[in-house]
């Protein structure tokens, strides 16, 4: 998919090309029929010189060349040629240029001069005039009219075309600098004009479901973004007003449940204690089932009573100095018995110490959930291991698991609350809220937390950080 800016940059730029170009083969055009008119009027002054000069004295005709320069007319590789015809083609008059041969020319026009492009006598490219025109006739006396005559004269065009040679490729480079300098102007302006646009893009990409309610600056934006900024605005205030509804409907489902579900508890427990229920086995059993229901119900409840707060902004921090390392021995000690049973090898790689600045009920809440994770989804006999590193940047803590239940497809969904992957990950006992509460207070603590499959039955879960 191509880009609003890459469209704009080719398509301003073949525009200008085609503009440039255009402009460039007019130019040319212009200058050179100017650079061939002022040649031609150039010749055809000179034919006007020998025309008026001309005299037709006893038959005989004459130039007086008194006051005009030959040398161009003489032997050489510069020589010009004229030649001076009669009506019957009979040459009169020629230059010494031309020695004892003829200038080969168009047919003399009616009227005027007529100029056309020839070769010259010796293999120049040339220019040639023919021109009518009628002798003045000598002496005071009047005389019939002089017959009329054809006058051939012909001069290189090497300096016409080295002049067009020159303006073509001076016309070429201007079009070449004015194409890049143009370049240049057209993606500075193309960046520039649309750099509103990737900031308010940038703006948009950086708004979380936490920050629902970020409003636009629609008055810094250009008049054709402020529209936008501000359906944008109405989006975030409707989306805002959803999950604060949502978030009001979890809370009060869970605060609703919390109290008939600590009855059922209590009753559970408080029949238990009856001696007559314990004198009953399967009356036994079935309160025992019912507090087992109830101390799972309530589990899920305060689960989400947690999500709720930490998606209101309600969660309390209490951040302090927390000796990191001693916190993930005593997160893990429950867990140590249940491993054992079911044949996990458990590899630590842990310092000595390790000091943070965070919440340390939070933290270890944290490390509850996803060592319960890993110890519920770790296939039987498998291996887990656990390793702490500082660096001179920040820390990250590791939890590897064999499970091989887990594809890649499955990665984004693991922080979603109630998520579960059927068949393997739909054990009743567990609700699916254990990775979503991890994911909601490492966002409180800011940390960063990320699911990885490095190989294939190998799950992988980092929290990493930065220094104070």
């Amino acid at each position: 998919m191509s880009s609003t800016r890459r469209r704009l940059t080719v398509g301003l730029l073949a525009g200008l090309v085609l503009v440039v170009g255009a402009c460039g083969l007019l130019l040319s055009y212009a200058i050179g029929r100017a650079l061939v008119a002022q040649f031609d009027a150039t010749l055809r002054a000179e034919a006007e010189l020998f025309t008026a000069a001309s005299e037709l004295e006893r038959g005989r005709l004459d130039f007086d060349f008194s006051e005009l320069p030959l040398a161009e007319f003489e032997p050489s590789d510069r020589a010009q040629y004229y030649q001076v015809l009669d009506s019957s083609g009979r040459s009169l008059l020629r230059s010494a240029s031309l020695g004892q041969g003829d200038l080969a020319h168009p047919p003399a026009g009616p009227g005027g001069a007529r100029i056309a492009d020839r070769p010259l006598p010796d293999g120049r490219a040339g220019r040639i005039l023919v021109q009518s025109f009628v002798p003045h006739r000598s002496g005071h006396h009047p005389q019939p009219a002089a017959p009329a005559l054809t006058l051939v004269m012909a001069r290189s065009r090497a300096g016409l075309d080295h002049a067009l040679a020159e303006l073509r490729l001076l016309i070429a480079a201007c079009g070449l600098v004015l194409l890049l300098g143009t370049l240049a102007v057209v993606l500075w302006a193309v960046r520039r004009g649309l750099a509103p646009l990737g900031r308010l893009a940038a703006e948009v990409a950086g708004i979380e479901v936490s920050g629902l309610d970020h409003r636009f600056a629609a008055a810094d934006l250009p008049a054709e973004l402020a529209p936008i900024a501000a359906r944008l605005d109405e989006m975030l205030v409707r989306l805002s007003a959803a999950f604060e509804r949502e978030r009001r409907f979890s809370a009060d489902v869970a605060h609703e449940l919390r109290t008939p579900i600590a009855e059922l508890r209590s009753l559970a427990e408080v029949s238990l204690q009856d001696e007559r229920v314990l004198a009953e086995a399967e009356l036994r059993l079935g309160f025992e089932d019912a507090l087992a229901i109830a101390l799972q119900m309530e589990r899920r409840v305060e689960a989400l009573l947690a999500l709720a707060r930490c998606e209101a902004g309600l969660q309390p921090l209490e951040r302090g100095s927390v000796e990191v390392v001693s916190l993930i021995q005593r997160a893990w000690e429950p867990f140590a018995a249940r491993a054992r049973a079911r044949r996990l090898t458990v590899q630590q790689s842990l310092p000595a110490e390790a000091w943070l600045e965070s919440d340390p009920a939070l933290l270890s809440a944290v490390l509850d959930n996803l060592f319960a994770n890993a110890l519920a989804y770790t296939s039987e006999g498998g291996l887990l291991d656990l390793a702490f590193e500082t660096r001179p940047d920040g820390w990250s803590l590791k939890l590897a698991n064999d499970d091989g239940s887990l594809g890649p497809e499955d990665l984004p969904h693991l922080f979603e609350p109630f998520w579960r992957k059927d068949p393997a990950r739909s054990d009743s006992a567990r609700a699916g809220l254990g990775l979503s509460l991890v994911a909601a207070y490492t966002h409180l603590l800011g940390i960063r937390i990320t699911a990885d499959l490095p190989i294939a039955g190998r799950f992988e879960l980092t929290l990493s950080g930065s220094n104070p």
